[in-house]
């Protein structure tokens, strides 16, 4: 089986931003500040007030923009198509990933400078140790985006693959591929 490189050396480390989308906004949701001793700060201050607010939603936005990074809309990106020989819905370890991760840093107190840059850090380190460990697929925050998780063998090859695909796949359905490594895929079905 041909597994050639990805055009996109990195796709591993998009997929782990694109699944922060759902920490982002919740830690924004939790530093934002709009009111003092009661009364609301006034526009002048909003800005002031929640700088690492806007930060993180920033942040979201642009996590969320990378999904358009990982379109299959363009020429050239994707391997030869295979058939599916077998497969398994993969999707019941992502609730795993929300509650180990996500939950926990998302309430984290952002309101101080230090809070912040540990929170930053601890993004960082966590987005090394899920790209390395390869746990980046098996994230909830995915799973709201469409994406699903299945276990696949293909027709002339008695490997297993994890892939990642926003189609519903089955059995005998053609799939077009990108490596992600030499056992995780991101693809899609092919339309017939």
């Amino acid at each position: 089986m041909d597994k050639r490189k990805p055009s996109i050396c990195n796709l591993k480390v998009i997929f782990y931003l694109i699944s922060l989308w759902l920490l982002f906004i919740l830690a924004s949701i939790n530093t934002i500040n709009l009111f003092e001793n009661g009364k609301f700060i006034g526009k002048e201050n909003i800005i002031k007030n929640n700088i690492f607010t806007i930060i993180l939603f920033i942040f979201s936005i642009v996590s969320l923009g990378l999904t358009k990074i990982v379109n299959f809309n363009r020429k050239g990106v994707m391997n030869p198509s295979y058939k599916i020989s077998a497969i398994k819905n993969e999707n019941y370890e992502v609730m795993t990933f929300l509650a180990t991760y996500i939950i926990p840093l998302a309430c984290i107190n952002l309101i101080e400078v230090k809070s912040f840059v540990v929170f930053i850090i601890l993004v960082v380190v966590l987005g090394i140790i899920v790209t390395k460990m390869n746990l980046y697929m098996a994230n909830p925050t995915l799973a709201l985006l469409g994406y699903k998780l299945y276990s696949i063998e293909v027709i002339n090859d008695n490997d297993n693959y994890i892939v990642i695909s926003k189609d519903d796949l089955q059995v005998g359905d053609d799939i077009e591929w990108k490596i992600l490594d030499n056992k995780r895929w991101y693809v899609r079905k092919v339309k017939k």
